[in-house]
């Protein structure tokens, strides 16, 4: 399992989405993209960056994950399931079943 960017933060804040070009190399036969709710991703990247970023652009980078997502779904013909974060021990769990880890 890899984990895989639709979009990035380019050097000014603003979302940069990644060429679709670069999924067809990747063997790619499953999608889950992990959502959460806008101020936790805002926390996350404060953690990881120690940067500050907007709502609005971290909003931005959400929907334009998702649409992404959903694009590259549809080009390589493969499931994409779209699981929204708790941040709970459920999870894990719940994630490992999507993959079907060890079933």
């Amino acid at each position: 399992m890899n984990r895989l960017y639709f979009c990035i933060f380019n050097s000014d804040s603003g979302v940069e989405v990644v060429p679709e070009s670069v999924y067809h190399a990747l063997n790619i036969i499953r999608i889950v993209l992990l959502e959460a709710d806008t101020q936790t991703i805002i926390e996350h990247l404060k953690g990881r960056d120690d940067k500050d970023y907007s709502e609005e652009s971290v909003s931005t980078l959400s929907d334009k994950e998702r649409e992404q997502s959903e694009r590259i779904a549809q080009l390589l013909k493969c499931p994409l399931d779209i699981y929204r974060m708790a941040f709970t021990d459920e999870d894990l769990d719940h994630v490992a079943a999507l993959l079907n880890v060890g079933g």
